[in-house]
């Protein structure tokens, strides 16, 4: 018995002592996801699909409020927005793990979608993978209603 508590032991202040690092690591993408998003939101300002796509995964995908979904080429097509001013995110949250990145914030700006203008301080979801260099949108989830 007695030599089966020194490695249970062992084990667990290993593993107590890797936590430190993982909270480090959430704090990390914390710090850089505000910049992150300035990118981002500045890409879709310029409205240049050639910006815009370095922004998004082959595999990206878009859902709004409304029900409508886009895939990357359909939202370069017709469905990027129209940003009148610099945004702002609230109640910014990021958790992660490997290389995806979970941003859920409220989204404080003056845009319109389609021709509709857009509730503004909607909660956001954009999951981006992390390249090291810049992060990449994989999916969203737009919540902000469209005025009729």
């Amino acid at each position: 018995m007695q030599s089966l508590i020194r490695p249970a032991v062992l084990a667990l202040f290993m593993a107590l002592a890797a936590t430190p690092g993982f909270g480090q690591q959430e704090t990390s993408w914390q710090q850089r996801a505000p910049h992150e998003l300035e990118k981002l939101f500045a890409a879709l300002a310029s409205g240049n699909t050639e910006t815009i796509e370095r922004h998004l995964a082959a595999e990206f995908q878009i859902v709004r409020s409304n029900g409508a979904t886009f895939d990357k080429a359909s939202y370069l097509q017709r469905s990027i927005p129209v940003i009148k001013n610099t945004p702002r995110f609230r109640n910014l949250k990021v958790t992660g793990q490997a290389d995806i990145r979970v941003l859920t914030f409220n989204l404080e700006v003056n845009e319109t979608i389609e021709g509709h203008t857009v509730e503004n301080l909607a909660p956001q979801l954009i999951v981006f993978r992390d390249l090291g260099d810049r992060w990449v949108v994989v999916a969203s989830a737009n919540l902000a209603k469209l005025s009729q």
